[in-house]
């Protein structure tokens, strides 16, 4: 995973509550950190996270899939830029590319980490997938350039 495969980054500095015994980033905390990147990235498509003011439709994203590659150690005060991407646009579905780009590493232009997040946009009354918004999937498309899968 490339740093040019990403239009959006979003700046992090490992905290001291990221880390584990052994002094670099706890696995799970990835995943933390990969969500709130994931949030920004959700208002850089100039949607909120959210969509279409979903907390008024009855309908939210699941997590229906995580996956994580790890290349080399993250460290305590590492200070990183978060890449996040659509991969994948369906059509209740979005699949979601984030690399972890560390500063100053010296390999800034290739990922540390890559965790891939699958999300499926449900209704909430009969816990079912639901086709994403037009609106929403016409915003990834003009800032990504992402279409929905066929």
């Amino acid at each position: 995973m490339d740093r040019d495969d990403f239009k959006f980054f979003h700046p992090y500095r490992v905290r001291y509550s990221d880390i584990d015994s052994q002094r670099v980033v706890y696995f799970a905390q990835f995943f933390v950190i990969a969500n709130a990147a994931i949030h920004e990235y959700f208002e850089w498509l100039e949607f909120p996270y959210l969509v279409g003011g979903w907390e008024n439709a009855d309908t939210d994203f699941h997590f229906a899939h995580t996956a994580a590659d790890y290349r080399r150690p993250i460290a305590y005060d590492d200070r990183l830029q978060l890449g996040v991407r659509t991969a994948r646009l369906g059509s209740s579905s979005i699949t979601l590319s984030v690399g972890f780009f560390q500063e100053g590493s010296g390999a800034e232009d290739q990922a540390a980490v890559e965790i891939t997040m699958v999300l499926v946009n449900f209704n909430q009354a009969t816990h079912k997938p639901q086709p994403l918004p037009d609106d929403f999937a016409a915003s990834i498309k003009n800032k990504e350039g992402v279409t929905r899968a066929q």
